[in-house]
């Protein structure tokens, strides 16, 4: 066995020859992005290694010779040969602590009617005279008060008929696991079998010892890149904290379909990895606010079509390939004990429905977030990332599709991009004067360009005239400022624009290229919707970012583009995390909990694969 010291960190392992770095990382749960899925071609996940090793130094995209004589390697390349010390890069944190502030993000959510509610219980003591089963005395006692909450009109007699003449339903043991059952009759004994039961529906989910017991609820977006989880009170719908985390399953590359073929090789691996994030964070927020898991009672999930496919651990390979039919598409409830999700002591998780192979739950939390469906308006709502989903409303009416925009919004695939973290480049600017100036999140060291960071600084290339309308950017000797014309360099045989001297951050023509090809394929998605309800983009009167990368987007500048259509800036509106708001309304209403259902099945799905004039519409959209 060979011994494996990581630093910074100091971490020892010991490990065979011939595993390669990435499994090592991975399994020991070392954060490294893997955005080609280990494959060898993106060269993001350089590691220091000494001794240095033959393994790594080669490949369809070896790094350049220089970083080769420093020690460095691709880890997905570099296999164990023997004892070794390797460093990682600077900056693994996890935490996504960024967030533009959202109007849309307030932290008190319109319940309307909760879908949990409280039955306060009074017990008939157990004797000789009276050995019903504890569940039975329970049962007639829910019963009971349940029905005594609807009024003097209810009281009929048990079976019998709601003041309404309906059938009435009684409440239920269905979803109560035989383990929970046993703690529900311990605490009636403990509290002289009196108990407050939370139901949902006519389902008993859990009892309490009394109302100042409050019971909660996880809204979690299971994204691409980032998981983003928000705990409210289930009664009132205030949010109670929030954390948003890198999802570990980056490591299986930074697209949907590297998941996907990563699925089929290990699927335990990559299952675990995303439940793994999810119990993280909320272990987290339960900590921070002091309240423990048999409090917490219910879990709404929203993500694209794959990444909820995995959630279940069902296979998305028919989502990958033609005619692309989704396994399920409706809402999935299960019990918590399916996920082994500590951090929950009763109830069901729940995730929302999709509308098709390639618009997932999280667009209907963006539905319901912003109302989409009941506005009488036209809108046009973009959720960007590595999948950017469209939704066009008109009047109430949905019609949505999606574009594969490709991990570069993600900095991934991007010379020096990185996710959006401390010390991530978020803004740029270029006077006139030929300074160059940067805004880092957190305000500290530049360390590498986000997607923002990259939408800035070539919308400024185009205003300071560095840069054509075809994307190439110009010869040093066209450039008429001396020192702009010294960040002009060559970066491994193609010009780059340098930001940061120091820190060597810069942006090259092959990154410009693939932020050209990423903004093309969200800005024909919303031409062809616009073109196929034959509305005009003039016409359209709120047009709304949603996801954590338009809320960093510049608006101007993302016009300047031609990433989204040139209207007046106070017709756009910056959202936020919309589908994890709309998680968070159907955890805590029930009204949005049906409105969910009903934009499942409400909401057409354009596909573009295959009409008439895309593929021309995608090239005119190329251009600046």
């Amino acid at each position: 066995m060979c011994q494996i010291t990581v630093l910074p960190s100091g971490l020892v392992f010991h490990e065979g020859k011939g595993t390669t770095l990435r499994e090592v990382l991975v399994r020991e749960g070392l954060l490294l992005d893997f955005p080609c899925g280990g494959r060898g071609l993106c060269g993001q996940c350089k590691i220091a290694i000494h001794p240095p090793t033959e393994s790594g130094s080669r490949g369809r995209n070896p790094l350049p010779d220089a970083e080769l004589q420093a020690g460095l390697r691709l880890a997905c390349q570099t296999v164990v040969e023997g004892d070794c010390t390797i460093s990682l890069p600077e900056g693994g944190e996890r935490e996504v602590r960024w967030r533009a502030p959202s109007q849309q993000e307030e932290t008190l959510l319109p319940v309307g009617a909760p879908l949990m509610r409280r039955v306060p219980l009074r017990l008939q003591a157990p004797s000789l005279e009276d050995q019903r089963a504890d569940w039975e005395r329970l049962r007639e006692a829910l019963e009971k008060a349940a029905w005594a909450q609807e009024g003097p009109r209810a009281q009929e007699g048990l079976g019998g008929r709601a003041g309404n003449g309906q059938e009435r339903s009684c409440p239920t043991l269905e979803e109560v696991p035989v383990a929970a059952l046993e703690s529900f009759t311990e605490l009636l004994r403990r509290n002289l079998w009196q108990a407050e039961a939370v139901l949902e529906g006519e389902s008993l989910v859990c009892l309490s010892c009394s109302r100042e017991e409050r019971i909660y609820g996880f809204a979690i977006d299971l994204g691409t890149t980032t998981v983003d989880v928000s705990l409210h009170n289930l009664e009132t719908g205030r949010q109670i904290g929030r954390r948003t985390l890198l999802n570990r399953q980056s490591a299986f590359g930074a697209d949907v379909i590297s998941r996907v073929q990563s699925f089929q090789a290990d699927r335990r691996a990559v299952r675990e990895a995303a439940l793994d994030t999810i119990r993280e964070a909320c272990s987290l927020l339960l900590e921070e606010a002091r309240i423990p898991p048999r409090q917490v009672v219910r879990s709404v999930v929203v993500g694209n079509p794959i990444m909820i496919h995995i959630f279940h651990d069902l296979n998305p390979l028919p989502l990958a390939s033609a005619p692309y039919i989704p396994l399920v598409s409706g809402m999935i409830r299960r019990p918590a004990t399916d996920f082994s999700f500590s951090f929950q002591g009763y109830g069901a998780v729940e995730t929302l429905p999709l509308i098709s192979a390639f618009v997932g739950a999280d667009t209907v939390g963006v539905i319901l977030a912003l109302d989409l469906e009941h506005r009488a308006e036209t809108a046009l709502a973009i959720d960007i990332g590595t999948n950017g989903e469209i939704v066009l409303s008109r009047d109430g009416s949905l019609i949505t599709t999606s574009t594969a925009a490709g991990p570069a919004f993600e900095g991934a695939q991007i010379r020096c991009g990185m996710r959006a973290l401390e010390g991530a480049v978020t803004s740029v600017t270029i006077r006139t004067t030929g300074e160059v100036s940067v805004k880092t999140i957190g305000a500290g060291r530049p360390r590498g360009i986000c997607g923002s960071g990259l939408i800035s600084g070539v919308a400024e290339l185009l205003e300071a005239g560095l840069l054509d309308a075809t994307g190439r950017l110009k010869d040093p000797k066209q450039i008429d400022s001396s020192s702009l014309r010294q960040r002009m360099v060559q970066e491994e045989g193609q010009r780059a624009f340098l930001l940061c001297p120091e820190e060597r951050i810069l942006i090259t023509q092959k990154d410009i290229r693939e932020l050209q090809l990423a903004k093309a394929a969200v800005r024909t998605g919303i031409d062809m919707l616009l073109e196929e309800t034959g509305i005009r983009a003039g016409q359209l009167q709120r047009l709304r970012l949603a996801g954590n990368f338009g809320a960093g987007l510049d608006v101007p500048k993302a016009i300047r583009l031609g990433l989204i259509p040139r209207l007046p800036v106070e017709r756009v509106d910056v959202a936020g995390n919309a589908a994890l708001r709309g998680a968070a309304l159907a955890l805590v209403s029930r009204d949005y909990r049906l409105r969910a259902g009903c934009v499942h099945r409400g909401c057409r799905f354009l596909e573009l694969a295959g009409k008439p004039g895309f593929q021309m519409r995608f090239a005119e959209a190329m251009f600046f």
